[in-house]
């Protein structure tokens, strides 16, 4: 009996153990190919049961979503809908036993989603873009930081006054979707649920940020890196790499890409020091040659002085050399990035070329020539003999263009010079690590 209970004992535990390792099914839905762009985000939702697709088996992605099923799905993905309720009800257009009653006295009573300033919610009413943008904003910790951030966006003009902070925040913290033009916000357009499906993913990734008093028992995501496809970054066909990979979650420019900035202001080696910091900014957005976009306009990267070398006797120029330390994207979020500046791919020391020292001494020899003429000249007039006048400018001229020539071969080469705006190739030495802003 003892041997027939440890043997019933053992197969249970068997199954038990095989429930515990079989991993969970991906929802896929006949609507949502897995190239579509928010496909990532839709698999999550879904298979955590904050979002449900249709009978169907769609997910009806471009489709609107109400108020009131927005309640739902932002407490589903917080992890607080199964609260109890201890809040009044105050809306004039909401009754218990509405659909969805509960979800938004849930809602209300965490503070989560308000209503309107006539005491009524509208819970059939479709969400906005900028709504969304308001409550993700409500619950997340900080404040805006740079009013100019939506700058780069065409209608940011478009983003409501009582808005426009929040989303300025969002923005700020990656929190926003601008899929597919990457210049506009369309604040005002009802979300669609591909759109509602990026943004409660982005917030479950992302709890870190949400204040404390709304963050409740949701299930931590889990992010699998799975390589999507291999772009290539063509902007300085002479580097030794062009690879740019596309994870699920990333892009990553490999190391040895070059890519082109501009200094953002004059530059002259003779006025800076070791450690000093130098800007430069990418004006135009940088795209693979598949058309991801990997460098937006406006990035600026932070070198700092590393080498230095003043110009020297005997017409020795000087140098510098440049190393990478971050990049401020346009939103203002600092990302590592390791690399340096170069001349070309094998030579990272900036150096004006011979033409520089070039024209230096021809600039020398032309003074002298121009002075020992005048003197030439001077001297032959003081002769009688006319005569000597066009002998004393030849004699000057070549006695004149002979000192220029020598101080000008002597005398301390060019320092490295640059203009505002002047280009200079930047060689990643290190592999860098780009969000993807779904």
């Amino acid at each position: 009996m003892n041997f027939k209970k440890k043997c019933i004992s053992m197969v249970l535990a068997f199954f038990m153990l095989m429930i515990n390792i079989t991993p969970a099914l991906a929802v896929a839905f006949d609507d949502v190919p897995t190239d579509y762009w928010a496909y990532e985000a839709i698999e999550s939702v879904s298979n955590d049961q904050v979002m449900n697709g249709y009978k169907d088996n769609t997910f009806k992605p471009e489709g609107t979503v109400k108020r009131v099923d927005f309640t739902k799905m932002l407490l589903k993905a917080i992890g607080h809908d199964d609260i109890d309720i201890e809040t009044n009800n105050i809306f004039q257009d909401l009754a218990s036993g509405n659909y969805g009653y509960e979800d938004i006295m849930r809602t209300k009573q965490l503070g989560l989603v308000y209503g309107y300033p006539d005491k009524k919610f509208k819970p059939s009413q479709n969400i906005t873009k900028a709504e969304v943008s308001s409550i993700l904003s409500h619950i997340t910790k900080g404040e805006a930081q740079d009013p100019a951030t939506l700058d780069r966006f065409f209608d940011k003009n478009d983003v409501p006054n009582w808005a426009f902070e929040a989303y300025t925040k969002c923005v700020e913290n990656n929190l926003y979707v601008n899929y597919p033009d990457e210049n506009m916000l369309t604040p005002n357009r009802d979300a669609t649920r591909a759109e509602i499906a990026v943004l409660l993913y982005k917030i479950r990734k992302a709890m870190n940020l949400v204040e404390d008093q709304y963050k409740g028992d949701a299930a931590p995501v889990e992010q699998k890196e799975y390589l999507i496809r291999t772009e290539h970054l063509n902007q300085v066909p002479e580097a030794d790499e062009h690879i740019v990979q596309i994870t699920n979650l990333r892009q990553i420019v490999l190391a040895k890409n070059i890519i082109k900035a501009n200094f953002k202001q004059k530059f002259n080696s003779n006025e800076v020091k070791m450690g000093d910091l130098v800007e430069f900014d990418i004006p135009k957005n940088i795209y693979t040659d598949e058309g991801t976009l990997t460098f937006p306009a406006g990035t600026v990267l932070v070198a700092e002085v590393n080498y230095l070398e003043k110009p020297k006797m005997l017409n020795k120029s000087g140098a510098v050399g440049l190393i990478f330390k971050d990049m401020v994207l346009p939103s203002g979020q600092v990302v590592p990035f390791e690399g340096r500046a170069v001349e070309t791919k094998d030579v990272d020391i900036l150096k004006r070329g011979g033409w520089a020292s070039a024209a230096k001494v021809a600039k020398f020899t032309a003074i002298g020539t121009a002075v020992g003429t005048v003197g030439g000249l001077a001297i032959g007039r003081m002769s009688t003999n006319d005569n000597n006048t066009g002998k004393g400018a030849i004699i000057g001229l070549c006695i004149g263009a002979g000192t220029g020539l020598l101080l000008g071969l002597i005398t301390p080469g060019v320092p490295y010079k640059a203009n505002q705006g002047d280009e200079i190739m930047v060689e990643l030495t290190q592999d860098l690590s780009l969000d993807i802003a779904l």
